[in-house]
């Protein structure tokens, strides 16, 4: 069984357990040998050196990113209920209110226009403009400040909905708990 288990992000669905551990161990030895902990080069050594050997390794990749898209696909995720649309939704207002109050001004001034933009009350919108843009399509249409929220490459819709499956879908839920703890117990 794993010593360390690396949960990885949203928007990994087209990855997978081994890509993410070749992308994540080189950081991880990093953070334990900046830790300043008298066996971090020990411990570096045996993250570092644990992957492909017969003994199990130190870390491991709990991977579900697979559950997010239909079986026999590539690429194109399953839809997500009503339910977890609206929480998309709400959560996506929610992180711009936040990044609204932030100390760093640029961020705070594009999440107050994000909000505004978002607002399906606002006045003096005609044509296809006057129907509500939710926060994430607002979101997904300024790259700098999705970049900033959800980091590179990343589209706020897209994550939203994975979150908001993963919280509202039971089924998708457990399988993913199963899948990590499959991976990380062989």
């Amino acid at each position: 069984m794993a010593q360390i288990v690396l949960i990885h992000g949203i928007g990994q669905q087209a990855s997978t357990a081994a890509e993410q551990e070749a992308a994540w161990l080189p950081s991880l030895v990093k953070g334990v040998l900046a830790s300043g902990h008298p066996d971090a080069a020990v411990v570096a050594a045996r993250v570092a050196a644990s992957t492909g050997q017969n003994r199990p390794p130190l870390a491991r990749m709990a991977f579900y990113g697979d559950l997010y898209l239909p079986t026999g696909t590539q690429g194109e995720e399953t839809p997500a209920s009503p339910a977890a649309q609206a929480l998309a939704e709400t959560l996506a207002a929610a992180l711009l209110a936040r990044a609204a109050a932030s100390d760093d001004t640029r961020l705070a001034a594009e999440a107050a226009n994000a909000l505004r933009q978002a607002d399906p009350d606002r006045g003096g919108v005609q044509g296809l403009g006057a129907r509500a843009r939710g926060a994430a399509a607002v979101l997904d249409g300024n790259a700098w400040l999705t970049a900033r929220i959800f980091g590179a490459l990343q589209k706020a819709r897209k994550d939203l909905l994975q979150v908001t499956r993963y919280l509202t879908e039971d089924d998708l839920r457990a399988a993913a708990q199963a899948k990590s703890l499959q991976r990380n117990n062989p």
